[in-house]
């Protein structure tokens, strides 16, 4: 479908551009469409709505408030938090383990939290905001991804990236320390 080096976009059927700008602007508001990159013989999908959010957002020198910057993974992404730490030492790493610990433990610089459900993961993310620059939730889960969304805090980030769209852990962890660095970079 798409070539090393070109972007297709997908909106029912591909269409071949030879700019992301170029693909972004044949997209009508509204419309469901997905930037689709061939790098390195795998196929990378980025819906355009989440590649013009991303783009908007301020980046690290604009202002956007005083304070850390804190990351929280979901438990779909156990052992991201290291990954990213190491990255980005700036962030405040933070990985939601669920049931297993009953108070925040301290492990190689990441900060587990216990959650019972999705409930308890809100509580963290709004709690970690209060004094925050930017608070950041990586999910997989839709559901909870809205519900964070629908909060409306302007310090508060979702990223929704289910696992099964990357071919590899290493593959999603580059995607995510990427778009942690557009959007966090002190």
């Amino acid at each position: 479908m798409a070539e090393e080096g070109r972007i297709a976009l997908f909106r029912g059927r591909p269409e071949i551009y030879e700019s992301i700008e170029e693909a972004v602007r044949s997209v009508k508001p509204g419309e469901e469409a997905y930037i689709v990159v061939c790098s390195g013989g795998r196929l990378v999908f980025l819906r355009v709505e989440e590649f013009l959010e991303a783009r908007e957002a301020p980046r690290g020198g604009e202002e956007r408030g005083r304070g850390p910057v804190r990351v929280v993974f979901d438990q779909m992404y156990k052992g991201f938090a290291g990954i990213v730490k190491r990255e980005l030492p700036w962030v405040e790493a933070y990985e939601i383990l669920g049931r297993g610990i009953s108070e925040p433990l301290e492990r190689d610089g990441v900060t587990l939290l216990p959650a019972e459900d999705d409930y308890d993961v809100m509580k963290h993310v709004v709690r970690l905001s209060e004094g925050a620059k930017l608070t950041v939730l990586v999910t997989g889960d839709k559901r909870l991804a809205r519900q964070v969304e629908a909060l409306g805090r302007s310090n508060i980030r979702v990223i929704y990236l289910p696992p099964g769209e990357a071919p590899g852990k290493e593959l999603l962890a580059r995607r995510l320390v990427e778009e942690l660095k557009h959007i966090s970079e002190p």
